[in-house]
């Protein structure tokens, strides 16, 4: 999480997000990630919007350009991509309170299922899950799948 935070910091960064006409997607971690220890997902999803504003109104001022709303929501994020059936998240995902933000939840499967059950037959360390109960590993072709379908 701090890694797409950190992102967001350069001056500039934000303004270019809010002025790109793309569907624009955050696709938490799945598993344990000690960055997001004490959040929710909806803190971490509010988080990112907040950075995206702060920088955009941070660059109207240097222009004095007088904007005292924030920027809508739909312009920053439109969607959480998330596989609640198939994938272990270490914080709280409350889709109702991220779609009470503006953004739309798609919860649909990220992981392929023959390479899941491959993974927790296995007796190598380093390709069971990590959580024990149920996938960490998203399969880039599903999420890609995805993707392009927005």
């Amino acid at each position: 999480f701090a890694s797409v935070l950190v992102n967001l910091l350069p001056k500039g960064v934000g303004r270019a997000i809010v002025n790109r006409k793309c569907p624009k997607v955050y696709i938490p971690n799945t598993g344990f990630d000690p960055e997001m220890r004490g959040y929710t997902l909806v803190e971490c999803v509010q988080l990112l919007i907040d950075m995206v504003q702060t920088d955009h109104n941070e660059q109207d001022l240097n222009e004095d350009i007088q904007n005292e709303n924030n920027i809508p929501v739909k312009d920053i994020l439109n969607f959480v991509l998330i596989d609640t059936q198939n994938c272990e998240y270490a914080v709280e995902v409350d889709q109702t309170a991220i779609e009470d933000l503006g953004v739309i939840v798609i919860d649909v499967p990220l992981v392929n299922m023959e390479t899941m059950n491959d993974q927790q037959h296995s007796s190598s360390p380093l390709s069971s899950n990590e959580c024990g109960r149920k996938n960490t590993r998203l399969d880039p072709l599903k999420v890609v799948e995805v993707l392009l379908s927005l």
